[in-house]
């Protein structure tokens, strides 16, 4: 059963997400310029973001602006994403970790791990 509460919004809907079983999104935004791929048992808090895409810092003006570069974005099973956290273009959350409240995800987060701060760091085992 795939639970949405409530829906998520979807916006660069070039691809449909794909969420697993039990999965709980609370007022998350998802970027869907590229795959985001959420496993069993993902846990979300208020507020969260799933980016995919991004400009090109190096271009300028109205080239910058109309280019989106894009990389999918992984959450596996049973990860919880605590509020209000961005997780950034091209990430993966291994399984069972845990990202705390307020993060910014700029790569990826191994297994049985609880990272934490802007930008998201280790913080210890899980």
């Amino acid at each position: 059963m795939i639970q949405i509460n409530p829906e998520p919004q979807l916006f660069n809907f070039n691809k449909t997400p794909i969420i697993g079983n039990s999965v709980s999104l609370v007022n998350t935004i998802l970027d869907c310029i590229d795959q985001i791929t959420i496993g069993d048992y993902v846990s979300f808090g208020h507020d969260c973001k799933v980016l995919c895409g991004y400009h090109d810092m190096k271009l300028k003006g109205k080239e910058r602006q109309d280019t989106i570069l894009h990389k999918p974005v992984v959450i596996k099973n049973g990860v919880w994403i605590a509020s209000d956290v961005t997780i950034c273009p091209g990430v993966t959350i291994g399984e069972n970790s845990v990202v705390g409240a307020g993060s910014l995800v700029l790569k990826d987060i191994p297994d049985n791990e609880f990272w934490a701060g802007v930008p998201a760091r280790f913080i210890k085992k899980i």
